[in-house]
């Protein structure tokens, strides 16, 4: 097994998804929960144009469900 040490120096690339599942600033968000719950994800990046614009997180629908 690896040390928290060689495991922390591991560079991003090595264990980073490349698939990425993505969504508009318009996905509604029970879509939005639904793709998160289909893929296992916490997060989906928010791409208008080919450009990130920012990532939608399980905290931020939480929040936007609070009120």
């Amino acid at each position: 097994t690896n040390s928290a040490e060689e495991v922390l120096s591991t560079p991003v690339n090595e264990i980073m998804e490349t698939q990425v599942c993505m969504v508009t600033s318009t996905t509604p968000l029970g879509r939005v929960c639904e793709l998160m719950e289909e893929h296992g994800i916490g997060g989906l990046p928010v791409v208008d144009y080919g450009e990130l614009t920012g990532i939608i997180t399980e905290s931020d629908l939480l929040r936007a469900i609070a009120g």
